[in-house]
């Protein structure tokens, strides 16, 4: 013991290592001289215990220096706050890679988000120009434009409006590639031929007509 304890009611200390000194359960030291079956400074009962080495150590540390328990204090302060730091350093590491992981994904919406704003302007754009021209056929239909129009082009404009397609008349860009033959251009046989065909019905073409002519007078050669 490092403090010199004594006797809290004769103040006696025990300096030779001759005075037993006890401990009471109320808290004070009497010394075996004013022991008695009361606390000689409270009146208390006294149960009382000898300070020695073989006190319990719950009890015994009552009597150590103060002093060394303010340096073993600050020791276990500094392994907390070391451990504290430590768990700080991790957590804000793993904050920022969220926040930088987040913050991706912010970008990519953002990406998305102006992609899908060009989309929904070019539909919006398609939308007008069809209510434009619905709003111009019915305008024609109201003024009956339709029901001076032949009638394939009503049926047309009819097929069109049902299947969505635009109303719109194609001309023809192809020319036939047959030609009929006229009888005054042709020999004498072969306007007989002409003619007996018209009478079958059958319309004959310049190039079966030379043909029929080329084996005609090849059979005259032989």
């Amino acid at each position: 013991m490092s403090f010199p304890f004594s006797c809290n009611k004769c103040f006696k200390k025990d300096e030779e290592g001759t005075l037993q000194l006890h401990l009471s359960r109320c808290g004070h030291i009497i010394c075996q001289n004013c022991l008695g079956s009361n606390c000689a400074v409270c009146s208390r009962p006294v149960k009382s215990l000898p300070i020695s080495a073989k006190m319990p150590r719950e009890v015994a540390e009552y009597f150590i220096d103060p002093l060394k328990y303010y340096q073993k204090f600050k020791q276990i302060a500094k392994f907390h706050r070391e451990q504290q730091r430590l768990y700080a350093q991790h957590y804000i590491e793993v904050q920022k890679t969220e926040y930088k992981k987040l913050d991706e994904e912010m970008q990519g919406f953002s990406k998305l988000e102006q992609c899908l704003q060009s989309d929904l302007k070019a539909e919006r754009e398609k939308v007008r120009k069809c209510k434009e021209q619905l709003a111009c056929f019915e305008r024609r239909l109201e003024n009956g434009y339709y029901e001076q129009q032949p009638q394939s082009a009503k049926l047309r404009f009819n097929s069109a409006v049902t299947n969505g397609l635009k109303p719109f008349p194609q001309r023809a860009t192809s020319l036939p590639t047959t030609t009929t033959l006229s009888v005054s251009s042709l020999g004498t046989e072969n306007r007989k031929r002409l003619l007996n065909a018209n009478e079958l019905g059958q319309k004959m073409t310049l190039n079966k007509i030379l043909e029929l002519s080329f084996k005609s007078n090849s059979s005259k050669l032989y």
